[in-house]
Parts: structure tokens; sequence; C-alpha cells
């Protein structure tokens, strides 16, 4: 019953937003605020389950978080046994499964199962009746609520006193500076992502398919209880590759950015491969790469806004050869890209009805970052470097050793 949520945080967050309570909707943040989750939650929408029904999910779930006091978590019935795995102890149930009752007495339920079971059977017919519930039992009725869009209008009828406001930028950042929960789930699957993939790069030989190398990092997360994400290799130099019967030459040069999930927190890094010795050319450029990432991580401290981690990575390859995209960055977790975002400076704003942030954000310890650049040269080689890093108030920290100072050869 591990709480991945930093409550500290998100409770500063609310005293600067006036708000009272978070009411999150979406299956990401339920994940985050509650620690429950299904396979189902993001891929079930109303169309697959109610005739001519839309593309909203069918299958609601909610969390709320009040200022003060204990939070909640509202489920379907269906999934109920969810929620013991969850750090709240308050779950609200909806749309109970029928249950047979008459295939003899129930020897195979544990005390807290008993109590769900009792839960279940007094579940709400919706999850907007279960919610409201809380927000009524919290005294939150005509409160300042912050809520996510997919239960926004409903909550607008129900509550005609409540201040409702969208809260979907704020949940975003305060996801975006890690508890140590989460870093250490973002530890595994960084250290799963790179033992995979050195085991897909020992398979590359003139001759291999590209394919195989990609399953065969499949098949090495799968081994390490992550599951898969991407292997994107740039054969030829022209673009990222996914899907076809490719082979690998002798002297092909090019890059692989590989990723898994683990406990639901990404991975996401790149390395580059060669079959022989590359060409002085393609091995000046990936030492620039090498060296603008490096550049970058240097600039990385608590209070220095990302753009000025880009502008030190762009200001590197200023003096060198290589030609291609500017260099870029972003935050890693529950999803592949949380912020920061590490871009140039637009004067762009991250905002919501709760916030309104200028979308150059400053680093804090504790987020975790990547820092990446790819190359394409067409029909020499294509050359990438990612790694990912941890801000601390004693320096950046690399999240899992990364050796990209040289050129993989298998």
């Amino acid at each position: 019953m591990t709480q991945l949520l930093h409550l500290d945080r998100a409770r500063r967050l609310m005293d600067e937003a006036r708000l009272d309570a978070l009411v999150a909707t979406t299956p990401v943040n339920v994940r985050y605020l509650s620690g429950v989750h299904s396979w189902l939650d993001p891929l079930m929408r109303e169309r697959m389950v109610v005739a001519g029904g839309g593309e909203q999910l069918a299958i609601a779930a909610c969390v709320v978080l009040p200022r003060e006091g204990e939070p909640a978590l509202v489920l379907h019935g269906g999934l109920a046994a969810n929620a013991l795995a969850s750090w709240i102890e308050d779950v609200r149930l909806y749309g109970a499964p029928r249950h047979d009752d008459d295939a003899g007495r129930p020897q195979r339920l544990d005390p807290r199962r008993r109590a769900l079971l009792e839960r279940i059977r007094g579940a709400r017919p919706t999850a907007l009746e279960a919610l409201l519930d809380v927000l009524a039992a919290r005294g939150l009725t005509d409160a300042r609520i912050g809520v996510e869009q997919p239960m926004k209008e409903a909550l607008e009828q129900a509550l005609p006193h409540a201040w409702l406001g969208d809260c979907s930028a704020l949940l975003g950042l305060l996801r975006m500076v890690k508890s140590d929960a989460e870093l250490q789930r973002l530890e595994r699957a960084a250290a799963i992502g790179e033992a995979a993939a050195a085991e897909a790069f020992a398979t590359m030989r003139p001759g291999a398919a590209l394919a195989g190398a990609a399953q065969t990092f499949r098949a090495a997360v799968a081994a390490q209880g992550a599951a898969f994400d991407h292997f994107a290799l740039g054969p030829g130099g022209l673009a990222i590759w996914t899907l076809g019967d490719d082979r690998l030459a002798p002297g092909d040069c090019l890059f692989a950015d590989f990723g898994c999930v683990y406990d639901g927190y990404f991975s996401d890094s790149a390395a580059t491969i060669a079959l022989g010795q590359p060409e002085p050319a393609v091995q000046a450029r990936y030492e620039a790469l090498r060296d603008a990432v490096a550049a970058g991580i240097a600039a990385v401290a608590p209070g220095v806004r990302a753009s000025a981690v880009q502008r030190a990575m762009a200001a590197a390859l200023a003096e060198t050869p290589v030609v291609c995209d500017p260099p870029t960055g972003h935050g890693l977790g529950l999803e592949i890209r949380d912020w920061p975002l590490l871009l140039p400076a637009t004067g762009a704003r991250i905002a919501d009805d709760c916030v309104d942030v200028d979308a150059d954000l400053p680093l804090e310890a504790g987020m975790a970052i990547n820092l990446e650049i790819s190359a394409f040269m067409p029909g020499v080689a294509s050359v990438e470097v990612e790694r990912t890093i941890v801000v601390t108030f004693d320096g950046p920290r690399e999240l899992v050793p990364q050796p990209r100072e040289q050129i993989v050869r298998p």
C-alpha cells in the first residue's frame, strides 16, 4: 500500500490556488493519487459497452483529496478488489456486480474482503452519486474544488454553490516532482531498460533482422517484470524505424531509442550502435552529441529554468559540424513525458482555472528529467544520446548508470 503521492506538495499547491479539495478523474491521476489502476481504465470506451455510446471512458474512477482531512477513492464495484492495494482507506463504490449467493457459505473471504463485500452490496448506482456522497461527508458541497474535465460539468449541475475549476494543469505540476517511492520505481524501470537493451544490442550482427533485436528487448523487459514500451531504431540515417523486415549490414551505424514500464513508471533512453569501426565523421558527430548532453547535465540545478539546460546543450553543439534538430528534454514518470519540457523559452503559459505559470519551468529537486539529441545522416548513419538525470540539491545525479561515453560495438 505504498503512497506515490507527494502529499505535502499537493497541499502546498492547493493553498496557493486557494482550493479546498482536488478531484482527479483521469486514469493517470487517479493512479498517482491512490495507487489504484486497471488495464481497462484507459482502454474501455463507452461505445464498447453501450449501444450508440461515444468515445468517453466507460469506467469512471475518482479521487477526492481535501486540503485538510483524509482522501477518498471512488471505484466501480466490479473493480473493488483493487481498492485493497490503495493507501486510501475511505473507498466508495458504485455499479455493484451481480453476485450468486446460493452457491454455499463464503469461506474464502478474509476480514478485509468481507468488509469489501459489504461495501459492494451498498454501492451507489453511479460514480457521480458516490462522489457527491464523499463531498457531502467532507463538507465540500459549497467549497472551492479543482476537478478534472471528465466530471466537471456534472458536478457543476449537482453543486450550484461550489466553485469548480479545471485543475488538469495543477495536477501535472504536482506530478513533475517525484516522491522517493516514485524515484525507486523510475530507477527500477531504467535499470531494466538498460539491461534489456544490452541483450538486444548483443544480437545486432550483419544479416540480423532489426525486428529480432526489438523482440529480444521485449522479452528481456518482460522477464524482469516490466512491460515493453518502445524499441525504435534509425537504420540508414533516414528516420525512426519500428516496423518492417529490414536487416543489418556490415558497417551500419544507427541509434536505438528504447524504454519500458515498471509498475506504471516509464524508462526512456537511447544509445548508438556500430557494426564495425564508425567513420571518423560519424564518430566526431557522436562525440559532439555526447558532450552537448553532458553540458546540459552540468547546467542542471534547482532553480535553473528548463530553457537554460536546453540552451547549454545548443551552445555546445553550435561549435561542431552537427546538423540536427535542436536538443530537447522532458520529465519522466507515470507518462513518458511529464513536465518540465526542456525547450527554448517562448513566453508560453501552463494554465487552467487553478494555476497560470510560465511554461519555462524552474527545475526542482526531485525531478527526473531526460536530455536527448539525435542526428540523421541519410545513407551514412544515425546517432543519438539520451540520459535520465535526477535534480538534487547536491548536483545532478544519474538515475542509473547509462554508459554513453562510446558508441556500442556488439
